[in-house]
């Protein structure tokens, strides 16, 4: 996990009295000095957990598949119903940031800046 940069707690395998391996993780919602940080995951929110856990799965495998360099936090939303169950939205934001024609740099347009190129997409 280290080589990914993935922040994780302390964890590892301990033997056991009877000589079998237990995998222990540290808890990580309970501060040195006592007490308990709040924490909630993706299943309290959502109504249907399951199915939206796998819904979420597949948006982020579809980014990685298509090189979406631009997957971020504000680009996974929940969405609550009127009738207030709580879902996944709708994938958004999707783009390949690998690939780009032949010849063109990638750069960012800013005010007054001369717009050498459009894409269009269909």
């Amino acid at each position: 996990m280290e080589i990914a940069g993935v922040e994780h707690p302390a964890c590892g395998l301990l033997t056991l009295a009877d000589g079998s391996l237990a995998y222990v993780v540290r808890r990580f919602d309970r501060p040195d000095g006592g007490g308990k940080l709040r924490q909630e995951d993706f299943c309290q929110y959502a109504t249907e957990p399951a199915v939206e856990s796998l819904k979420l799965f597949r948006q982020m495998v579809f980014c990685w598949w298509t090189g979406n360099g631009d997957m971020h936090l504000k680009n996974f939303s929940l969405l609550t119903g009127p009738d207030g169950t709580v879902r996944l939205s709708p994938a958004y934001d999707l783009l390949c940031t690998r690939v780009r024609p032949r010849g063109l740099r990638p750069r960012a347009t800013t005010e007054g800046a001369p717009d050498t190129y459009r894409w269009h997409y269909h």
